[in-house]
């Protein structure tokens, strides 16, 4: 049984923009808020973007449902394998017309 200190080592290495990838990964599934409000998993998957489909689906659609989400990564997630993850970016309100016009509901169309 994990002890309430070690719950908050784990909250505070979720928020913390210098964890590492990989570490982000193994922790996405159990702080998954905490690891996207983080300032720098933007720019760090912007930077990276063939580390955005090994995130969970959930993780992605929390992505493109904050207002915080930057423009660039919109673009990247409106080109999404799942529907959901496309159709999270159409309902974002700063998705701008450049990139909602651009989506497709379903791949192939």
């Amino acid at each position: 049984m994990v002890n309430s200190q070690n719950l908050r080592l784990l909250y505070m290495v979720s928020s913390n923009p210098d964890t590492l990838p990989d570490i982000f990964k193994k922790l996405s599934c159990s702080y998954l808020f905490e690891i996207v409000r983080n300032p720098h998993i933007s720019l760090f998957l912007i930077a990276n973007p063939h580390f955005l489909p090994q995130l969970t689906i959930k993780f992605r659609r929390l992505l493109v449902e904050s207002v915080h989400t930057p423009i660039d990564l919109l673009k990247l997630l409106s080109e999404d394998d799942s529907m959901y993850v496309r159709i999270g970016v159409a309902c974002n309100q700063n998705t701008p017309t450049n990139i909602y016009s651009g989506l497709q509901v379903y791949k192939g169309q």
